[in-house]
C-alpha cells in the first residue's frame, strides 16, 4: 500500500500514470506497478483557495464594524436562514442553518483583528464535502474611503470535488457581499 501523508495536487495523463505533489517533491506512479494508486488518489485530498474580491459603496469603516459583529449572515447571505452567535470575540461560536433543509453549519471565531480589519474563522461542521473549511474576510480602505472586501475561502476536498466547491463558495460568498452591501446602505 502507498502511504502519502500530505496531498497538494494530483496530475493525471494518458498513460495511466500519475504525478503526485508531496511535501514540495513530486513522485510518479505507475497504475502497471502500484494497483492500489487507484485507491491512493481516491483518498486524497488538495487545498483550494477560492478569494472572492468586491468593491462596496459603504464606507470601509462602516462594513468593517458590521464585520466584526460576527451576525446577520442571515440577512446577508440569501440561502441561509438563521444565524446565532454565541460568545463574543475570538473563540465565539456562530450557527447556521441553510434554507430549505440545506443543512447546518456552525463557525468557531479564530480571529478579529481591528487594526488590520481581517477576521478569520474555522468552519468545523459544514453540509459541503470538504474535510477543512477557513475563511477570511478583509476590508481596505479604497482611496475615496469607501470598502473593498476580500473573502478568502481556504478548503480542503477530494480533487473531484474541488471545482464545484469553488463555485459554489465563489457564488455563495459573492452573494453574500452583495446582501451585506445591500443592508449596509439602508442604514
Amino acid at each position: 500500500m502507498i502511504l502519502l501523508s500530505v496531498w497538494l495536487s494530483v496530475f493525471s495523463n494518458t498513460d495511466a500514470t500519475a504525478f503526485v505533489k508531496v511535501r514540495s517533491r513530486t513522485v510518479k506512479l505507475d497504475q502497471r506497478h502500484h494497483p492500489s494508486m487507484n485507491k491512493v488518489i481516491e483518498e486524497m485530498k488538495m487545498i483550494t483557495k477560492q478569494p472572492i474580491v468586491k468593491k462596496l459603496n459603504v464606507p470601509a469603516d462602516v462594513v468593517w464594524a458590521a464585520i466584526r459583529k460576527i451576525g446577520r449572515l442571515d440577512v446577508w447571505f440569501p440561502f441561509i436562514e438563521t444565524c446565532r452567535v454565541e460568545g463574543e470575540g475570538a473563540g465565539a461560536l456562530r450557527y447556521m442553518t441553510i434554507a430549505d433543509g440545506g443543512g447546518d453549519i456552525k463557525d468557531t471565531i479564530e480571529e478579529i483583528d481591528d487594526f488590520n480589519m481581517r477576521l478569520v474563522y474555522l468552519r468545523p461542521l459544514s453540509p459541503f464535502p470538504v474535510t477543512y473549511y477557513k475563511g477570511t474576510v478583509e476590508v481596505f480602505r479604497s482611496y475615496d474611503g469607501l470598502a473593498v472586501v476580500v473573502w478568502t475561502i481556504d478548503f480542503e476536498s477530494t480533487p473531484e470535488n474541488s471545482a464545484s466547491v469553488a463555485e459554489l463558495v465563489k457564488g455563495a460568498i459573492s452573494g453574500g457581499i452583495d446582501g451585506m452591501e445591500k443592508d449596509l446602505q439602508s442604514v
